[in-house]
């Protein structure tokens, strides 16, 4: 289907991909592509920079972990 002409196919932008709805019954409408795994992950890492949360997050290589640095529900 994703090869047939049924379907449009866009370049992957995470912040128009999140919108699109996702068909479960059937085919995607649309298919969203990118030029490499590498130009996909860049993306999507500058796209969560923008994500709004109410707290920040830190990892620690000692301890393997994520450090919540700031939480304003407190």
């Amino acid at each position: 289907h994703a090869l047939s002409g049924h379907a449009k196919v866009k370049p992957f932008d995470p912040k128009i991909t999140c919108k699109q709805e996702c068909l479960i019954t059937t085919f995607q409408d649309v298919y969203f592509v990118s030029e490499s795994f590498e130009d996909a992950k860049e993306k999507m890492r500058e796209s969560t920079k923008t994500i709004k949360r109410p707290f920040g997050v830190k990892y620690n290589p000692y301890t393997r972990s994520i450090q919540i640095l700031k939480d304003t529900k407190s």
